[in-house]
């Protein structure tokens, strides 16, 4: 296709080389900068669209990572929870037999420790009770102390040492200072007496005591 060349007043067709093309390519481009600046804003667009791009796919492999790193850490936490929980049941389960163990324990150790005479008594007043027709009459006798002290265990290999009984009559002080002494003696001290003093007691010091 020819090109037009002006000269003057006249424009004269004439045919020119590749080389000349281009040259006349590039001269109509720097003669037109509306042309120039469309070319440079396209380039500025294509780049921004590809940073984009980009950038949209590091947040996409980001969040995937995140959504990984979520649901282990929620299956980890649900895997602990139900340790946590059955811990939680066996200590109970266990704390509770425990607590049934050491009360039975602890009743059983009491009813060996009374003395005969102690016995003899108890068995004495359930038995005018029955005779006499006293209804509702409780011929145990009540603990005088918390069930914390109550579920104190004794020492190994514990023997309940023989006591002076009290019955209401004598000294009483020289009788506690003898039992503590006795307690001592025998390898126990402190809310363990408490649990033993009962032992020395018998008649209206014993009722006392156990009412």
């Amino acid at each position: 296709m020819p090109l037009l060349a002006t000269i003057g007043d006249q424009s004269i067709p004439f045919y020119a080389t590749s080389n000349d093309q281009s040259i006349y390519a590039s001269s109509s481009i720097s003669q037109n900068p509306s042309l120039m600046q469309t070319d440079v804003i396209a380039s500025v667009i294509v780049i921004q669209e590809t940073i984009l791009e980009v950038e949209l796919a590091n947040m996409k492999v980001i969040l995937e990572n995140l959504k990984e790193e979520s649901q282990e850490k929620d299956a980890q936490i649900a895997t602990l929870t139900k340790k946590l929980n059955k811990i939680s049941n066996n200590d109970s389960a266990a704390e509770n037999s425990s607590e049934d163990t050491d009360a039975k324990s602890s009743d059983d150790e009491v009813a060996e420790s009374l003395s005969a005479d102690q016995i003899k008594e108890i068995i004495e007043k359930a038995t005018k009770c029955k005779i006499s027709g006293t209804p509702n009459e409780n011929h145990m006798y009540i603990k005088p102390y918390t069930r914390r002290k109550n579920n104190l265990k004794m020492p190994p290999g514990y023997k309940p040492p023989k006591f002076y009984h009290f019955d209401d009559k004598g000294n009483p002080k020289q009788h506690i200072a003898h039992f503590v002494e006795t307690c001592n003696n025998a390898g126990t001290e402190g809310d363990l007496l408490v649990k033993q003093f009962f032992r020395s007691l018998k008649g209206i010091a014993f009722d006392w005591y156990t009412d």
